[in-house]
């Protein structure tokens, strides 16, 4: 008898092709995510607003709030570029908003992940806070 034990599998979202709203039209069915990218991309994160036309709940009384994972696999041939957007920043571990390339247009956080990059994002209030970043 195994009294205790608790083990729980998921099918992540793959796509060696991501686009700029791969992550917007998935995360209501999935929370992890693994990119191959062939090509540079830019990755949005969905906005407040999208997160509550999707799940029908709103921010105002702080009760949405979910983890997503990222991972760029080891046979990637190129980066993406995670962004934060308007009305869901990308937060730092300093409570400010990251930018690896400053030719993204907005001042909404970014990050770049490259072959074997990892990061995991909690969405609270309208933020997407990096609560882990592996490089």
């Amino acid at each position: 008898m195994n009294e205790g034990n608790m083990v729980m599998f998921e099918r992540p979202f793959f796509s060696s092709d991501p686009r700029s709203d791969t992550i917007t039209l998935n995360f209501m069915k999935h929370h992890r995510f693994i990119f191959q990218p062939n090509e540079y991309v830019r990755v949005a994160l969905p906005s407040g607003q999208q997160i509550k036309n999707q799940t029908g709940l709103w921010d105002s009384d702080f009760s949405t709030s979910f983890e997503i994972r990222i991972l760029i696999t080891k046979w990637a041939t190129e980066s993406i570029n995670l962004q934060g957007v308007d009305g869901g920043n990308l937060i730092d571990w300093k409570g400010g908003t990251p930018s690896d390339n400053n030719n993204t247009g907005h001042n909404y956080g970014n990050i770049d992940l490259s072959k074997g990059d990892s990061v995991t994002l909690y969405y609270y209030n309208t933020c997407w806070y990096i609560t882990n970043l592996m490089r």
